[in-house]
């Protein structure tokens, strides 16, 4: 559930300990007689809940993309849990002052809340040292520094057709080289000056992952945007024999093992690639339109496999939009 999911990324890792002071906090809140001396933040920590299923409701009315746990916890279930706690050792610490093993209890809750702190220090540092943002400054800088021959930088994802792609995304920031980019969607117009250029294609695929506030956490704060994409795998593309691959946070950079000094054809090669390590889904509708394009410029009979791929592959909604294409395709000459 997300809200559930929501409450344990932002509470680890004293998920579970929290949640037991959560759960007793009604019966301390009655011991202490805060429901007859703070009515506003009784009523307000029963709002505070039915606030983060609202907000779950609008976003999913309103977005298809997934409900990142970091929207409802920040601003509801996170104070929420941490008023209750700290109810339920206010309660404990008062209830205790009154029998004959109050020391042995009190010192007790004050190990508890050592042990509490200890954790989550030690889950900071965790976070702090693990790599979590895609690296476009590393890609940008590697590629400046390493490729000063001229190269054409194609940029491509796996993602739903017409959906945001990250093409180009804090790449310009960083980037100091002079090589010429391009996106794998604008490929089909460009493929007839590809077929007579001579410039090395090299592919920056960026990679879709969830991302984690520790390597122990069990929920992402942050998933693909369609768990179908989750399924790629992208260890099948970097162990081809015929391609050199350099892999970065959150990025791979793709370039074939011998070109024919053929723009045209080298992109074909390394797009026949990627799709033959890819499952299907409607992110190879870009693939298969580029290489269609650039099979019909260099002459290969794969130009109509691939079309009818990109149209048995793409939405509905989008039908119109890849057929416009595919006609602009079998135009080419």
């Amino acid at each position: 559930m997300p809200i559930w999911q929501a409450y344990v990324v932002q509470s680890e890792p004293i998920t579970y300990p929290l949640l037991i002071l959560v759960c007793i906090s009604p019966l301390f809140g009655c011991y202490l007689g805060l429901h007859r001396k703070n009515t506003i933040w009784v009523l307000s920590a029963f709002l505070l809940p039915i606030a983060s299923i609202l907000n779950l409701i609008i976003f999913q009315s309103k977005s298809n993309m997934p409900f990142r746990p970091s929207y409802v916890s920040f601003s509801y279930l996170l104070p929420l849990a941490c008023i209750l706690g700290a109810i339920s050792l206010q309660g404990l610490w008062r209830l205790t002052a009154k029998n004959r093993y109050s020391q042995i209890t009190r010192t007790f809750i004050i190990v508890l809340a050592t042990v509490f702190t200890v954790q989550t220090v030690v889950a900071a540092i965790d976070y702090k040292k693990m790599k979590r943002k895609s690296d476009w400054r590393g890609v940008s800088v590697f590629l400046a520094e390493n490729y000063n021959n001229p190269h054409l930088l194609i940029f491509d994802s796996f993602s739903l057709y017409g959906s945001w792609e990250p093409t180009f995304y804090g790449f310009p920031r960083y980037y100091r080289g002079h090589s010429p980019l391009a996106s794998i969607n604008k490929i089909p117009f460009q493929a007839p000056k590809m077929a007579a250029s001579t410039l090395t294609p090299i592919l920056i695929l960026f990679q879709w992952r969830e991302y984690f506030l520790t390597p122990q956490s069990p929920y992402p704060i942050l998933s693909v945007p369609s768990q179908d994409l989750a399924s790629i795998d992208y260890k099948k593309i970097r162990r081809d024999s015929g391609l050199i691959c350099t892999d970065f946070t959150g990025f791979s950079l793709i370039q074939l093992r011998k070109n024919s000094n053929n723009l045209a054809r080298d992109t074909y090669n390394i797009i026949e690639k990627l799709l033959l390590h890819s499952p299907d889904g409607s992110w190879n509708v870009e693939l298969h339109l580029a290489a269609a394009a650039l099979a019909r410029v260099i002459q290969l009979d794969q130009w109509h496999y691939h079309l009818m791929q990109a149209e048995g592959m793409i939405p509905i909604k989008n039908l119109r939009k890849v057929e416009d294409i595919a006609k602009h395709i079998r135009r080419l000459r």
